[in-house]
């Protein structure tokens, strides 16, 4: 099992260290792999785990993969614009129109 490899047996939901409105903030951060490993373990678990906060992941990880395999490239204001609105989505800021 690797270090970002959430262990099956836990139960991330009894994990008082992790909610899922806390991990769901991180789900970028998971796929990136941004952070300290050990709580970067623990938000990959509860993600992995928790089956609402799974379908979020899954959500993400399929838009990292469709964008990952058309390796396409936009203009500098766009990416900043796609950023802006991932990290909004993330906080649960109201969107910019």
């Amino acid at each position: 099992m690797s270090e970002l490899t959430p262990d099956p047996t836990a139960d991330p939901c009894a994990n008082a260290h992790v909610d899922c409105a806390e991990a769901l903030r991180h789900v970028q951060d998971v796929l990136d792999r941004n952070g300290d490993v050990e709580v970067l373990v623990q938000w990959t678990t509860h993600l992995r785990e928790c089956p609402p906060c799974g379908e979020e992941l899954e959500i993400y990880e399929r838009i990292t993969a469709v964008l990952r395999e058309r390796q396409c490239c936009c203009p500098d204001d766009v990416s900043a614009r796609l950023a802006e609105f991932g990290r909004r989505i993330c906080t649960g800021d109201e969107p910019v129109s």
